[in-house]
């Protein structure tokens, strides 16, 4: 099985001195990794991070597959605008309460 990224821009969007996306991606194949208690098939976080690297520029994310927010959490960290679609009930309001977890501000211990 394979996933696919689909990279939709207009002729505006600048590279980080990269020729094309292809040589943003490492060679290697990334393989789908379960998240515990949330998605069996969530991308891993350091290859939307990498995908996201390709772009100075900050553009804005749409993932139409919510699934355990791997790209919101992502887009978050790179300050990219995001979008997200989910079907499914359960795994959107896991994404939701994920996103919230791993973004919130950690207490600072004295």
């Amino acid at each position: 099985m394979t996933e696919r990224v689909y990279w939709l821009a207009n002729n505006d969007v600048k590279m980080d001195n990269k020729s094309s996306m292809t040589d943003c991606m490492l060679e290697s194949r990334w393989p789908p990794q379960g998240t515990s208690g949330h998605h069996g098939r969530a991308f891993p976080f350091n290859m939307v991070n990498q995908i996201l690297s390709c772009f100075p520029d900050k553009v804005s994310l749409f993932d139409p597959y919510l699934g355990s927010g791997t790209c919101a959490i992502a887009a978050h960290y790179a300050g990219f605008d995001f979008v997200g679609c989910e079907l499914d009930e359960d795994y959107y309001n896991a994404a939701v309460q994920r996103f919230n977890d791993e973004t919130k501000q950690q207490a600072l211990g004295i």
